[in-house]
């Protein structure tokens, strides 16, 4: 039995996304006025949310003086030096990203030249050329005022510049592989995740009103949308806004073969060939509203089911505020719902899909439900097996190894890890927690 562990403090203030999903919804009611369309009301409504928990954090959560952010605005201690040798390190991880997108087929046609066979990334390239030119006349002054109040200001970015204009760098080379990393993480999600969000809000901004007609289908479109398009507009502004300022920043990247490749599976282009040779459930297409029709009070009692899990995956999005990532530590959150559980939203997502496909299997012969329940059973491995690599990156941080023997003993489902040792959180051994202060040191950013 392991000794009792208090609760870390929570490094995200929940409150802070709930006031960017207000702030969303406002930008949809703008855009829907006024006729707003196309990649400018994307935009829109991604400045609405990730600038109302950026206002939030700063000064109404005052992120900007937690001391685990490493700021220290007593002090005020500008160099030219400095900021010339992050900027010159920043400068160069952009063009690290851009040379990933043209190198790579996938993306083509959508930066560097016309090609209409390769539209996917289409909106995204739009959405650069807008925002770049914004990004260069606020990032300047941006790193110059956080590298004067930095308490420890010689971090990775420093000493990247540095190596970069030929002066004595104390950067490792493992740092330069994190940080790679770290840039090809970030690029691969911004892209994907804001084709997706472009979708789904200007879905939203043209949906036609409710009608009686097909009341419930409807409803239900309508909310699903709305749940998906908030979801993925947190994930976009998490992965956008890793700023220290707000406490925001990245700490460390899984550094994992097996925990990319399992992450990764979820999403595209790997997801298509994963699940069309394995994991398939071939009643996918037939929606569950139509395999309950004739069943008016459980079609009701479904939907609702679905809107919940829906809404409580979405509600433990929003408690991680700006902080949403994937393979990368941006601080413990331990409130709202991971209170209660350390996997909140991979918890609902996987009883969504359950539910999801649940009502079409019943009417299915017997072949089809053997071979769908095969698919939804490796669909909960995968979201088991990210819930575990995730576990053994993130206890590198002492805070996180805290909060999970906190959950252990305090969590919803503890009784689980009781009956089933391999539900347990493995603690792992002190030389590797002793290691993480230095790792977290080297690969923090701005």
């Amino acid at each position: 039995m392991n000794p009792s562990v208090s609760l870390p403090r929570s490094i995200s203030q929940p409150y802070s996304g709930l006031i960017g999903a207000i702030a969303f919804v406002a930008a949809l009611y703008i855009c829907r006025h006024y006729g707003y369309t196309g990649v400018p009301a994307t935009l829109f409504a991604l400045v609405s949310f990730g600038g109302a928990t950026m206002l939030a954090e700063i000064l109404i959560f005052r992120a900007p003086a937690d001391p685990r952010n490493g700021l220290d605005f007593s002090r005020f201690r500008f160099s030219a030096e400095r900021s010339f040798c992050k900027i010159v390190a920043i400068i160069a991880s952009y063009l690290f990203v851009a040379f990933w997108y043209w190198l790579f087929p996938e993306y083509h046609g959508n930066f560097f030249r016309e090609d209409n066979d390769h539209a996917f990334y289409m909106a995204y390239g739009e959405a650069l050329r807008m925002v770049l030119p914004v990004l260069v006349i606020l990032g300047i002054p941006y790193v110059m005022v956080v590298d004067a109040v930095m308490q420890e200001p010689r971090d990775r970015l420093y000493w990247l510049g540095r190596l970069l204009l030929r002066k004595p760098s104390e950067i490792t080379r493992s740092s330069l592989i994190q940080h790679a990393y770290i840039l090809i993480c970030r690029g691969y999600f911004l892209a994907l995740l804001f084709v997706y969000v472009d979708r789904e809000v200007n879905l939203l901004v043209d949906l036609d009103p409710i009608t009686s007609n097909a009341l419930l289908s409807q409803v239900f479109y309508a909310v699903f949308h709305f749940i998906i398009a908030l979801g993925l507009v947190i994930a976009v502004s998490g992965f956008a806004l890793a700023l220290r300022l707000m406490g925001t920043h990245i700490r460390s990247i899984d550094p994992t073969v097996f925990g990319w490749w399992i992450c990764l599976y979820m999403y595209e282009p790997f997801r298509s060939f994963v699940t069309e040779y394995y994991f398939r459930v071939p009643v996918a297409n037939d929606p569950w509203i139509h395999a309950l029709s004739g069943l008016a009070v459980m079609q009701h009692i479904w939907c609702g089911m679905l809107l919940l899990f829906l809404s409580a995956q979405l509600f433990a999005d929003l408690n991680l505020g700006s902080r949403y990532s994937q393979l990368v530590n941006r601080g413990i959150v331990t409130g709202g719902l991971y209170r209660f559980t350390k996997h909140p939203s991979y918890l609902f997502a996987v009883l969504y899909i359950w539910f999801a496909f649940m009502p079409p299997l019943i009417f299915s012969d017997m072949h089809d439900i053997a071979y769908a329940t095969f698919g939804l059973a490796g669909v909960t491995l995968v979201y088991y097996l990210r819930a575990r690599t995730e576990e053994r990156h993130l206890s590198r941080d002492p805070a996180y190894v805290d909060y999970a023997l906190w959950i252990e003993q305090n969590g919803l489902f503890r009784i689980f890890g009781e009956w089933f040792p391999i539900m347990r959180f493995h603690r792992p051994v002190e030389k590797v927690i002793a290691a993480s202060p230095a790792i977290y040191t080297g690969f923090a950013h701005p």
